[in-house]
């Protein structure tokens, strides 16, 4: 029996992405990678209040939120506008590498806060752009942390915890020895 040299090649290929696929799931990323583009802008309109108004009002959330379009989910959690630039130093160099949960499933690129924000957590009625919850809370906050553009900034909100970092690493964004910046092609890992 000869072997075919179609199917051959077809289970050397299938080995190759098994390989790489275990490879990807497996490897232990650190935060600041390229791999959200834009990511910090859609994270900005989310959770980072853009607008003045009473946030003890439902009718001012719930005006905040239809206006926004951010409707589609019924758990928001919100920053003030104020704490934008501590919001994005849990990237830089004010954040802790988070390894109890991963976000996307592949790689670990959250970062835990060192010190606590102001953190609106907003219900409303799925489907509905109707508030019926606002809870304020002091809570150190779980972001994933990527490269946009030429900056390490978060670019999804995880959790947030009353529970401070415990060990890990400094976030921040990876050395020149990491990345090639000529062009703006970084490596996927360190």
């Amino acid at each position: 029996m000869t072997d075919d040299p179609f199917l051959s090649t077809t289970r050397m290929r299938s080995a190759v992405l098994l390989v790489l696929l275990v490879t990807l799931i497996f490897t232990d990323a650190s935060p600041c990678q390229e791999w959200n583009n834009n990511g910090y802008y859609k994270f900005e309109h989310r959770h980072i209040l853009s607008d003045k108004f009473d946030t003890n009002s439902l009718d001012a959330w719930t005006d905040y939120i239809t206006n926004k379009r951010l409707c589609d989910r019924p758990l928001q959690s919100f920053f003030e506008k104020d704490d934008e630039d501590r919001v994005k130093g849990i990237c830089n160099g004010r954040g802790i590498t988070y390894r109890g949960i991963t976000y996307r499933g592949i790689r670990d690129n959250l970062c835990i806060s060192t010190e606590t924000f102001t953190v609106y957590i907003v219900q409303s009625k799925r489907g509905k752009c109707e508030v019926y919850s606002v809870e304020q809370r002091e809570r150190y906050v779980v972001v994933a942390c990527d490269i946009d553009g030429n900056q390490c900034l978060p670019v999804h909100y995880q959790t947030q915890t009353n529970e401070p970092p415990q060990g890990g690493e400094i976030c921040q964004p990876p050395t020149s020895e990491s990345w090639y910046s000529g062009d703006k092609e970084w490596l996927p890992f360190r």
